[in-house]
Parts: structure tokens; C-alpha cells; sequence
């Protein structure tokens, strides 16, 4: 997570949605649910101001 951050910087969620969205069109709840737990991290992050 910190090398997507480190990567991409404030767009580093909208990455991840990407990427999770990407799993879903291609029926991959495993990298699905990856996505989304990166996601839920880096708002959690966001909102305590890390």
C-alpha cells in the first residue's frame, strides 16, 4: 500500500478503485476484495491524516 501511495500520491485510491473495479468486470472476488480493503485502508489513512 505504501509503494501505491508513494506511486501515485492523492490519486492513490482512485488506483485502487480502479484496479477493484477491474476484478469485478473480470469476476475476481479475490483481487475484488483486495481492492477494497487497500481502499477502506487509504481513506481510513486519509481521514486521520496520515
Amino acid at each position: 500500500m505504501d509503494e501505491l501511495i508513494a506511486k501515485h500520491g492523492p490519486r492513490a485510491e482512485e488506483m485502487a478503485y480502479a484496479e477493484e473495479d477491474r476484478a469485478w468486470r473480470y469476476s475476481d472476488i479475490y483481487e475484488q476484495g483486495k481492492w477494497r480493503r487497500v481502499r477502506r485502508e487509504l481513506w481510513r489513512r486519509h481521514k486521520a491524516g496520515e
